[in-house]
Parts: C-alpha cells; sequence; structure tokens
C-alpha cells in the first residue's frame, strides 16, 4: 500500500491488553495480539486497510463497507446461482479464517432479485456454507436500507 513507516503501526497497534469485567470481578489482563482498537478513531481506516485483498478471495461481486459485505452473483438459473454463490461464500469465509477474521453465520442472509413471475417457479433457493444453510429472505437490510426481491421498494417506503 506504500506505507514505509511502519514503526508507527507497530506502536499504536502492539503492546495492548485488555481485562474483562463481569459482576464487579476483574479478569487478569491479557495480551491482545490482533485487530484494532474498538471505537478509535483509526480504527475503521486500519479495518478497510486490513481487509482491502478481500475481493481477491472471490470472482464474483464483492461489495465492503466498513464490515458490511455483500456477495453478489448473477444469472438466470437459481439452482446455478445458489451453487455458485455457495462457492464464493465458502472462499471467502476461509479468506477471512486465513486472516483471523470470523463470519458471522447468524448475521448472513441469501436473497434472490427478479421479477415476480419468475422468482414463483423457483421451489427452492438454497445457499451453503460449510455445513450450514443460509438464510433465505425475501428482503434485507443493507447499509440502513430495506432492500425487498423484487426491487419495487416497498420495504423502503
Amino acid at each position: 500500500m506504500g506505507i514505509d513507516f511502519t514503526e508507527w503501526f507497530k506502536s499504536y497497534l502492539g503492546g495492548r491488553q485488555q481485562v474483562v469485567v463481569a459482576n464487579e470481578t476483574t479478569s487478569e489482563p491479557g495480551i491482545v495480539s490482533c485487530g484494532v482498537p474498538q471505537g478509535s478513531i483509526l480504527g475503521p481506516l486500519l479495518f478497510l486497510c486490513y481487509v482491502n485483498d478481500m475481493p481477491i478471495s472471490v470472482k464474483c461481486k464483492l461489495l465492503l463497507y466498513a464490515d458490511d459485505s455483500a456477495l453478489i452473483v448473477s444469472g438466470s438459473d437459481p439452482r446455478a446461482i445458489a451453487s455458485l454463490l455457495s462457492k464464493e461464500l465458502e472462499s471467502c469465509r476461509q479468506w477471512l479464517m486465513d486472516n483471523k477474521l470470523s463470519l458471522h453465520l447468524g448475521k448472513t442472509e441469501s436473497i434472490l432479485f427478479g421479477p415476480k413471475k419468475k422468482k414463483n417457479k423457483v421451489e427452492s433457493f438454497e445457499v451453503k456454507c460449510g455445513n450450514e444453510t443460509i438464510k433465505h429472505v425475501k428482503s434485507v437490510k443493507y447499509l440502513g436500507l430495506q432492500i425487498d426481491n423484487d426491487l419495487s421498494g416497498k420495504k423502503y417506503c
């Protein structure tokens, strides 16, 4: 990325500790070996630098905004879309694990966009990540905007 002053980053990110406080009891300090300080001004920028090469982990379109991401796969066959999306999601999850990050499958959703007539003929749309089936929804909230699967805007309005 063209940064040649890594000592400052080492100083900013290194030597951090954390404790857990529960029921007025404080744990012993533990060393923080990865991540950025939560709530810091530089945290979001450093996170974006950290995930900057995440798009190379997939062949489909990947939308990134802070810690929100969306995989976009297009096609005319819903089964082929679901299969490709499952493959791309697994590839993305592997990149995250390799980079000491995790994919929250409980928050992960799939949505199939298209005309109502065509979607009504789809018997199932099953996206998987490992052994987990991803929840299929008719509308999704992305960056604060509610988007429905026929792009009518009814959920938003």
